[in-house]
């Protein structure tokens, strides 16, 4: 028989001698079929009769073609040798062949068992586990996955009873960046492995993710070492240089699959660290099938129950008076603002015209709670309270779909969509920031423009005023919109607030604190409008925009009342419990706290002859802007 040496990459069996029994030879022509197990005679039989006799031309047995397909895929993983991979390129198919004919068998169970997910299936350039190769795939990604080679697909249902597969899933892929992570350590990702990891992210995005372990997946930083996804952010700030400490995914990682994969965005990592979530809390809800209606279809309900016009003024103010508030100020801000560093690229829908309501009241923190709670009147119990985050507040969202204000230490942000705030969701549509000790305003500067120089406001500080912006409703958000699917225009403040102008001071009549209630305009056409020389045209604490002052359009007020007393003072004093009354005849605790029980107990063992009485005179001054 042949010498073990006798041909470069033949498996031979480990000591074998120059001599064999017949039964375990067989001629030169099988030699890569079988070297493996059976010696290989040193020249062709001359006796065909000889060779039948002794078996040398019966089928080979499909244990010793899986032995030698074992032993091939051991020696030869990857192929250098041009004749060694010519002469495996030939023999392979041979024994696919011999193997396919015998399916069915007891010899290819046995052979099957002995071959799953081991390595020998020919791809080309060497041998791969059945369980990393697959008959289709858009990328060949060796030395990890493989796709079959076209010329062996002939033996797809041999090959297919080995293991291999169709197509390769995402844990395949999964498994990938794993084993190439463990082979690269911290060595950054020479360009073909770049690519390679890329790719499989994108499909892995395609795929929907990472699945459970997404969080762990190991995705290439800034330099290319591939890092566990929870540890990267993806840079969707571009104009911001990365925080110390951040570790960035890298540049030709898209966004959408980076976030797909599990990456966090930069932006919400920064949001995260300067503010908290704040929910918007269904109360009463109807149910249908144990499900609690959506936040959108609450709010549109509770549209539908509070027209469109100036009685949404009207809330705003009443809100406002309640809390304490002496002036209020209204304004349709036309200002073009920037859209490019944004807490989320949706938020540049909402960087048009708004409608500004301030008053000089400042959140407390049960205004905070009431103000998120939709679908309960929080005034119910308090028969004083006009106004303050009841259900009428809601109806701003005629107006809008992305109510936010500033008060005190805090910047809050509604987004009941869940689709335009960063992080938001059903369950958590909002957020609360701690502005004055928070980068953000510097990191994402076009964003909170909006708040600068409006009654001065300067996010800087605490801010001893409320602060609403309400962006109009564009015909594009408007087409998206659960609330409400109509555009809301500047045309359209603009005669809201001319209905709003001949009830004005009527309403002040019935207001508890407020004695001041102007309405403007800013913006390019406003401040074109607006004349150097009319006192009207600016506002008294002299803020300023980048588009100038705000125009007054027009003012009503409450210069004086007869002898400085307010002649509804004893009646509020009343209502209120006795609390005290100021030199201006404004009280000095909110009858906003009291509570209905009390009050309805009051007024049941009250003598009629002692409810309280007052009789006097107040000044109302209207005052518009000059022509």
């Amino acid at each position: 028989v042949l010498p073990p040496a006798s041909e470069p990459g033949l498996p031979w069996p480990a000591g074998a001698a120059t001599v064999a029994p017949p039964k375990m030879v067989r001629p030169p022509a099988d030699a890569w079929l079988c070297s493996a197990t059976l010696r290989v005679l040193d020249g062709d039989s001359q006796s065909a009769s000889l060779a039948d006799l002794l078996g040398w031309r019966a089928p080979l047995p499909p244990t010793v073609l899986a032995a030698q397909l074992l032993a091939l895929g051991e020696q030869h993983p990857v192929v250098r040798d041009t004749a060694v991979g010519q002469a495996l390129a030939g023999a392979v198919p041979r024994i696919y062949t011999l193997l396919t004919s015998a399916l069915g068998s007891d010899g290819f169970a046995t052979a099957e068992h002995a071959t799953r997910d081991a390595p020998v299936v020919w791809v080309g350039t060497g041998f791969a586990r059945t369980d990393a190769v697959a008959f289709s795939g858009a990328l060949d990604l060796a030395p990890y996955l493989h796709v079959l080679p076209a010329d062996l697909t002939c033996f797809r249902p041999m090959l297919t009873a080995l293991g291999v597969r169709d197509a390769f899933t995402a844990d395949d892929y999964v498994g990938l960046l794993h084993r190439l992570a463990a082979d690269e350590g911290r060595t950054p990702l020479d360009a073909s492995r770049l690519d390679l990891a890329l790719w499989v992210l994108g499909t892995l995005a395609d795929c929907g993710g990472g699945g459970a372990g997404a969080q762990s997946l190991p995705v290439p930083d800034s330099s290319g070492v591939l890092t566990p996804a929870s540890e990267l952010r993806f840079n969707d700030a571009p104009w911001l240089a990365a925080p110390e400490g951040v570790r960035l995914a890298h540049p030709k990682l898209a966004a959408s699959t980076a976030e797909a994969v599990g990456v966090r965005s930069l932006r919400l990592a920064l949001l995260a660290e300067s503010s908290e979530e704040l929910g918007l809390q269904l109360h009463g809800s109807a149910q249908a099938f144990g499900q609690h209606e959506a936040l959108t279809t609450r709010l549109k309900h509770i549209l539908d129950a509070y027209a469109d016009g100036p009685g949404v003024i009207s809330e705003l103010i009443q809100n406002a008076d309640d809390a304490g508030a002496t002036e209020v100020r209204l304004m349709l801000d036309m200002t073009p603002r920037g859209s490019n560093s944004l807490l989320g690229p949706r938020m540049a829908q909402w960087q048009g015209p708004a409608l500004v309501a301030w008053n000089d009241a400042v959140f407390s923190p049960a205004d905070f709670h009431n103000i998120a709670r939709i679908g309960q009147d929080s005034k119910i119990d308090r028969p004083a309270a006009a106004g303050r985050f009841g259900l009428g507040f809601n109806a701003v969202y005629h107006f809008t779909d992305l109510p936010s204000f500033v008060s005190g230490d805090y910047l809050v942000m509604f987004d009941p969509h869940a689709t335009h705030l960063p992080g938001a969701t059903p369950a958590r549509p909002g957020l609360k920031i701690a502005f004055a000790a928070s980068p953000l305003l510097n990191q994402f500067p076009d964003q909170f423009a909006g708040y600068l120089g409006t009654f001065g406001c300067d996010l800087a500080q605490p801010y001893p005023a409320t602060l609403f912006r309400f962006p109009l409703r564009t015909a594009e958000s408007a087409r998206s919109s659960e609330i409400k699917p109509e555009a809301y225009t500047a045309a359209a403040v603009r005669n809201l607030f001319e209905q709003f102008k001949p009830r004005a001071t009527q309403t002040l009549l019935f207001l508890k604190n407020v004695r001041k209630i102007s309405v403007y305009e800013r913006g390019s056409d406003a401040a074109e409008a607006a004349s150097g020389d009319d006192p009207a045209a600016s506002v008294s604490d002299g803020s300023s925009s980048s588009s100038g002052e705000p125009r007054l359009l027009y003012e009503a007020s409450i210069p004086a009342f007869e002898g400085g007393q307010d002649p509804r003072a004893a009646v509020l004093q009343w209502v209120a419990g006795n609390a005290a009354v100021s030199a201006a005849g404004v009280s000095s605790t909110s009858t906003a706290t009291v509570k209905k029980k009390a009050f309805v107990e009051k007024l049941r063992t009250m003598p009629e002859s002692s409810l309280p009485t007052s009789v006097g005179w107040m000044d109302l001054t209207i005052r518009e802007a000059a022509a």
